[in-house]
């Protein structure tokens, strides 16, 4: 039986794992299968990190569209997992991401906009 902590963390790193997992055969089905409850629930910590995302960088959602700002939160999310439960803390990284994003290697205003350091959040 694992620790909480170690269960977290095999959780949390299953969330952000695209592919079905192994762990999903540990959750209690209660009408769903582990699997469809495990895809619920990345489904939503994924929705949620690309809300915060675009919360905090709405210029830049602008500037490169709704299509492509939840494109490269998706490869942030996945490539850049938070490491932290406070989710203030959680982007402060995407404006250097979207710097050495292949995809985005040709917007020329979208590097002067990713040059700007974070807005602060007022909590």
């Amino acid at each position: 039986m694992h620790k909480l902590h170690e269960l977290q963390r095999i959780f949390s790193q299953h969330v952000f794992s695209d592919g079905g997992t192994p762990f999903s055969t540990q959750i209690r089905a209660n009408g769903l299968s582990g699997p469809r409850r495990l895809q619920i629930y990345r489904n939503n910590t994924y929705l949620n990190l690309t809300a915060a995302l675009q919360s905090t960088y709405p210029v830049i959602e602008r500037l490169v569209g709704e299509g492509f700002f939840r494109y490269a939160a998706h490869q942030y999310i996945t490539q850049c997992p938070s490491t932290s439960g406070n989710l203030h803390e959680f982007g402060v990284t995407f404006t250097d991401f979207l710097s050495a994003f292949e995809l985005a290697a040709g917007l020329a205003r979208l590097s002067e906009e990713v040059s700007l350091p974070p807005p602060k959040l007022l909590i």
